[in-house]
C-alpha cells in the first residue's frame, strides 16, 4: 500500500501521476525477429497519394540469387493476397541499358521491394533499377531486404565482391563516371531504409509472411479512399498537406471553404483517412450545421468526447462541456474535422486551438468564408475540364468509363457546360444517362436546351425528370418535410399513401444520389432540397397556396392569416422563431385543406378554434396547439403520428375510435389533459408518451391491453394515483413512471411482461417492487431514485440476473450484500450518474464492502464522499474498471499499490489524472 497525506483540513487529496518514459511511435516499417537493423533510420516519406498505378509493388532482384528462391516465393505470396506485382520475367535483360518497360513499370508502381544480395551489385541493369526507384522515392515507398548480406557492406562499400563489381563498371562506363557514382549514391541511400535482414539461419516465410501484411494493411487504407470518384485529389492533397505541416509541433486550424457540392467533405474525408493514423487520437464530426440545429451542440460535444477518449460523458451544457474537452484534451495530439459549420457558436463550443495539445490538427469545412477568417483557408475550386469529364464518364459509364467514342465524348462536353465543374451536379448528370444508349443522350440534350437557364438546379432537375412518379413525389416529400427523419419512420408514415411499401423508392432516390442516409437519417444535400423546394414553387411561382407543399413561415402565415387555403396543399412544415411572441389567428384556416396529409406546426401561436381537419393526415404534429378538442368529424384512419406537445387538448378523443395505423402518441407536457381515450381499437400502438401531463388523473382500463405498446412514458404525471391492470402488455420494453409522486402501488400484472427491459420508478412513493418479480426477469436497468421507502430489494433481485443498470440513490437500502449475484451488472447508483455511484452512503465508515469485487463488468466507480481510509487490496480484480473517483475521501489514507489493468482516469478533488496503465505510479505530496 501507499500512504497518502492529508493536505488540509478538509481533506483534499493530491496525486502525483506521471508515465515512466515517452511513448514512442512504431516505425515506419517494422523489422522481423529473426534478425532486426537497429542502427538504420525508417523511411519518412508517406504514404503515396491516390494516382492512376498500374502496378502495386515493383521487385527489384538480381536473378541468379533469388530467382528461384525467395523471389519466387514472395511474388506468389503477393499475387496469392491480390496485389498486382510486377517482376522481371527474364526476358528483358538483354543490353547494358535498363529496358524502358521497366523504367514504366517503377514509375508506375506504388511500392518498390529491394531484395539486395550478394552479386546485385555486380549487375549494371539492378543498379540501373535501383537508381530509377531512388529517384521516384517521393512518390513510392521502398522497401529494402538484405538477402544474406550485411547491410553495412552496402552502406560503406568497401567489400572484396563490392570492389571487383564496381572496378568492372568503372572500367566499362569510363566514359559515364556519374552513372557509376549515381549507382554508389543509390545503394547507400536504399541500405540506410529500414528493412527486413534475412540471414542463413533465419526463415524466409516469416519475412515474407511480414511483407506482404504490412503492404495488404496500407492498401487496404488507400483502397477505402481511392474507388468511387475521386477525381482531382491529388493537387488537393498536396495543397492541404503543406496547410497542415504534419511535423510542425504547434496547434493548427485548416479551413476549407468552397460553395455547396464542391466537394469540401470529400476533400476532408481523403485527407483525415490519409493522416489519422499519426494521431492519438482523431474524430470526424459530420454534417455539423444539421447535427446541430438537430440535436445540438452538447449532443456534438459527447461525439468529440467519445471519439477521442472512448468513453461517454454526460455533458449537460455546453459550458461544462467546453471544460471537459478542454481538461481531458490539452495533453492529446489529435485530428479533428468539423464537417460543413456554419455558427461561431459551433466554433466556440468545439474547436478552441488552447484545447488540445501540440502537435493537434483541426479542419473545419465550411461555405462561410467569413466564419473561417481566423484561420488559414484552403479555397477548393471547380473541377478543370479533364477532371470533370473524368467524373461523368464514371457515372455514366460506371465500370466501362474508359471505353467511350468520339460521339459520347462530345455528348458529355455538352452536358459538363450545364455542371460548371460542380462535382455534385456533375455525378448527379452522368448518372442520369447511365445505362442508356449513346444514340438516346440527344432527347437529354434537348430537354436541356429547352430551359436556357445553367443554374446548378435546372442541371440537378433533370435527374428528378427521370424518376417514376411515387418516386417524385417522396423526393419532394423527404425535401420539403422529412429532411433529418429516421428512415424507418418515414416509411412507416408514407406507407399508407401507397399499395407498396415505400423502401425500395428511396432505395432509388440513394442510388440516384438524390438523398443519402447518415446512420438511420434521411439526409440530402442542400442543393438537392433546394432543387425539391424550387420545383414545388414553379408549381404556382404567385401563388403559394396553390402549392402542394409549404414550408416558407410568411406564405404559411399568409395563407392561414387570409383563409387562403386550397385542396392542393398536402403538407405543411411551419417552424418560427423562439422568440417570436406574436399570436395569430386559426380560425376555419383548415376548411379547405382536404388533401393534407403532413402537418407540423412549432414555435408559432395561434388562438382560435377549427371545424375541419384532414381526415387524410398521415402524420400530425401540432406544438402548443390552441384546440381543447379535435373536430368532432376528424377520423384519420391514415394517421401513424401524434405529436401534441404542450397542447391545451383535454381528451384526444370520445369512445372508440378505428386508428388502426395510429402507431405513436406523444402527448408530453399538455398540462390540461384530463383522461386517456379508449386505446381498444387502437390496435397498432407501440409508443405512448403523457410525459409531464400534470394535470391527467384518469386512465382508460383499455390501456393495459395494448399489445403492440413498446414504451410508455408517464414521467411526471403527479395527479395519477393509480394505473389499471396491465393484462397484455406483452411487448413493453420500456416503463417509466418517474415522479409520478402519487402513486403509491406498482400495477397489477396479469399477464406477461417478460419483455420489460427498463423499469423507472423515481420519486414515486412505492414501498417495494412489484410483486411477481418473475415478471422482471429480462430487466437490464430500474431506478429507484428517491423511492425513500423502499428498504429491501435483496430477494427480487436475485430473479434479476440480466440486470445491467440500477440507481439506488435517496433510498433505505443499507445492505450490499445483493452486489454479489449481480455479475453483469455495468451501473450501479446513488445520484443517478452514469457509473458505480456509491458515493455520499454513510455506511461505509472505514472499509467498502467486499461484495464491490464481484462486479466485473464494471467500467466506473464512484466512491466520493465516503469515510473509509483504504482501498482493499482485492480492488485490482475489476479488470474493467476505467475511470475512479474519490472527490471529498476526507478520511482516504492508503491505496492499493496495484489497480486495476485499464484504470485510466483518476478524479481526485476537481482534479483529473490520466494515467499510462502500463506504468502507474503515485507518490506522496
Amino acid at each position: 500500500m501507499l500512504r497518502l497525506s492529508l493536505l488540509s483540513s478538509i481533506g483534499l487529496l493530491g496525486f502525483l501521476a506521471f508515465k515512466l518514459g515517452p511513448k514512442h511511435r512504431p516505425p515506419t516499417l517494422h523489422a522481423p525477429s529473426i534478425t532486426t537493423i537497429t542502427d538504420i533510420p525508417s523511411s519518412s516519406s508517406p504514404p503515396p497519394p491516390f494516382r492512376k498505378l498500374t502496378y502495386d509493388v515493383f521487385i527489384s532482384f538480381r536473378g541468379e540469387d533469388t530467382r528461384r528462391n525467395f523471389t519466387d516465393h514472395l511474388y506468389a505470396a503477393l499475387k496469392r493476397k491480390g496485389i498486382h506485382t510486377f517482376r522481371d520475367d527474364g526476358q528483358l535483360e538483354k543490353g547494358k541499358s535498363i529496358a524502358p518497360e521497366l523504367s514504366k513499370a517503377i514509375e508506375e508502381s506504388r511500392y518498390a521491394i529491394v531484395v539486395l544480395s550478394r552479386n546485385y551489385a555486380n549487375s549494371s541493369w539492378c543498379l540501373d533499377e535501383i537508381a530509377n526507384i531512388l529517384d521516384c522515392l517521393e512518390k513510392k515507398k521502398v522497401l529494402p531486404v538484405f538477402y544474406d548480406v550485411d547491410p553495412s557492406d552496402f552502406r560503406k562499400q568497401t567489400g572484396d565482391h563490392f570492389k571487383k563489381a564496381f572496378a568492372k563498371h568503372e572500367k566499362a562506363f569510363k566514359d559515364e563516371p556519374d552513372k557509376v557514382q549515381r549507382w554508389r549514391s543509390a545503394l547507400f541511400q536504399v541500405a540506410n531504409l529500414c528493412g527486413w535482414h534475412l540471414k542463413d539461419d533465419g526463415y524466409e516465410s516469416v519475412v515474407i509472411q511480414e511483407i506482404v501484411e504490412k503492404i495488404s494493411s496500407e492498401l487496404i487504407q488507400t483502397v477505402s479512399i481511392s474507388e468511387d470518384g475521386l477525381v482531382g485529389m491529388d493537387s488537393h492533397l498536396k495543397e492541404m498537406r503543406s496547410y497542415l505541416d504534419i511535423e510542425c509541433p504547434d496547434v493548427r486550424v485548416i479551413g476549407i471553404y468552397g460553395m455547396g457540392g464542391i466537394g469540401k467533405t470529400t476533400i476532408a474525408e481523403v485527407v483525415f483517412e490519409r493522416e489519422k493514423a499519426q494521431f492519438e487520437g482523431y474524430c470526424f464530426l459530420k454534417d455539423v450545421r444539421e447535427a446541430a440545429e438537430k440535436l445540438g451542440v452538447v449532443h456534438l460535444q459527447m461525439q468529440l468526447l467519445s471519439s477521442l477518449l472512448k468513453i461517454d460523458e454526460d455533458v449537460r451544457n455546453t459550458r461544462m462541456g467546453k471544460n471537459i474537452i478542454k481538461e481531458r484534451l490539452r495533453n492529446n495530439r489529435v485530428l479533428i474535422v468539423l464537417d460543413d459549420v456554419n455558427t461561431e457558436d459551433q466554433l466556440e463550443a468545439l474547436c478552441d486551438r488552447k484545447w488540445f495539445g501540440q502537435g493537434s490538427r483541426i479542419i473545419i469545412t465550411s461555405r462561410d468564408e467569413h466564419l473561417l477568417r481566423a484561420f488559414e483557408v484552403y479555397k477548393v475550386n471547380p473541377l478543370s475540364d479533364d477532371d470533370a469529364l473524368q467524373l461523368f464518364r464514371m457515372n455514366a459509364f460506371k465500370e466501362d468509363h474508359e471505353l467511350v467514342g468520339e460521339e459520347s465524348l462530345k455528348q458529355s462536353k455538352e452536358f459538363l457546360k450545364y455542371a460548371n465543374g460542380l462535382p455534385l451536379a456533375i455525378k448527379v448528370l452522368g448518372g442520369s444517362v447511365n445505362g442508356r444508349s449513346v444514340e438516346s443522350w440527344s432527347s437529354e440534350l434537348d430537354r436541356l436546351k429547352d430551359n436556357p437557364e445553367k443554374k446548378i438546379i435546372d442541371v440537378l432537375k433533370v435527374s428528378f425528370d427521370g424518376l417514376r412518379k411515387t418516386e417524385q413525389e417522396i423526393f419532394l416529400d423527404i425535401a420539403c418535410f422529412f429532411k433529418g427523419d429516421d428512415i424507418n419512420r418515414v416509411i412507416r408514415v408514407l406507407k399508407g399513401r401507397y399499395n407498396h411499401c415505400p423502401r425500395i423508392d428511396i432505395k432509388v432516390l440513394i442510388e440516384k444520389s438524390l438523398i443519402t442516409l447518415l446512420g438511420k437519417k434521411l439526409w440530402m444535400h442542400d442543393l438537392m432540397q433546394t432543387l425539391g423546394q424550387e420545383i414545388v414553387c414553379q408549381e404556382y411561382p404567385e401563388k403559394p397556396e396553390e402549392c402542394s407543399r409549404l414550408w416558407v413561415h410568411n406564405d404559411i402565415i399568409d395563407v392561414f392569416d387570409q383563409s387562403k387555403a386550397t385542396n392542393a396543399i398536402q403538407s405543411i412544415f411551419l417552424k418560427g422563431s423562439t422568440k417570436d411572441d406574436v399570436v395569430h389567428s386559426i380560425n376555419d384556416s383548415f376548411s379547405n385543406m382536404h388533401k393534407l396529409r403532413l402537418l407540423k406546426i412549432s414555435n408559432v401561436k395561434f388562438s382560435g378554434s377549427i371545424k375541419y381537419l384532414s381526415n387524410k393526415l398521415q402524420f400530425l404534429q401540432w406544438d402548443d396547439c390552441p384546440l381543447g378538442s379535435f373536430p368532432s368529424h376528424f377520423q384519420p384512419d391514415n394517421l401513424v403520428e401524434l405529436h401534441m406537445h404542450s397542447s391545451r387538448i383535454e381528451q384526444l378523443w370520445r369512445g372508440k375510435k378505428v386508428w388502426r395505423l395510429l402507431r405513436h402518441i406523444d402527448m408530453t407536457g399538455s398540462q390540461y389533459l384530463i383522461s386517456t381515450p379508449d386505446f381498444t381499437e387502437v390496435l397498432s400502438l407501440e409508443i405512448l408518451v403523457l410525459e409531464g401531463c400534470t394535470g391527467l388523473v384518469e386512465l382508460h382500463p383499455s390501456l393495459g391491453s395494448l399489445k403492440k405498446l413498446v414504451f410508455l412514458n408517464m414521467r411526471n404525471c403527479k395527479s395519477v394515483e393509480s394505473i389499471p391492470p396491465f393484462t397484455s402488455l406483452e411487448s413493453l420494453k420500456t416503463l417509466n413512471l418517474s415522479l409520478c409522486s402519487r402513486l403509491k402501488m406498482f400495477p397489477k400484472i396479469e399477464g406477461h411482461m417478460e419483455s420489460l427491459l427498463e423499469l423507472d420508478l423515481e420519486g414515486t412513493s412505492f414501498e417495494e417492487l412489484p410483486p411477481p418479480v418473475e415478471h422482471l426477469a429480462g430487466l437490464t436497468k430500474l431506478n429507484l431514485i428517491g423511492c425513500s421507502k423502499i428498504v429491501e430489494i435483496l430477494e427480487n433481485l436475485n430473479c434479476m440476473e440480466s440486470l445491467e443498470q440500477l440507481y439506488i440513490g435517496g433510498t433505505a437500502i443499507r445492505d450490499t450484500s445483493f452486489l454479489v449475484c449481480m455479475k453483469n451488472l455495468k451501473s450501479l447508483s446513488c445520484k443517478g450518474s452514469r457509473g458505480l455511484d456509491i458515493s455520499d452512503c454513510n455506511q461505509m465508515d472505514e472499509d467498502i464492502p467486499d461484495d464491490l469485487s464481484s462486479l466485473i463488468s464494471l467500467r466506473k466507480l464512484n466512491l466520493s464522499g465516503n469515510c473509509f481510509v483504504r482501498l482493499p487490496e482485492i480492488f485490482f480484480q475489476l479488470s474493467k474498471l476505467v475511470a475512479l473517483y474519490l472527490w471529498n475521501c476526507k478520511r482516504l489514507e492508503l491505496v492499493p499499490q496495484k489497480l486495476p489493468s485499464n484504470l485510466k482516469f483518476l478524479f481526485v478533488d476537481g482534479e483529473t489524472l490520466i494515467l499510462d496503465n502500463l506504468c502507474m505510479m503515485y507518490l506522496t505530496i
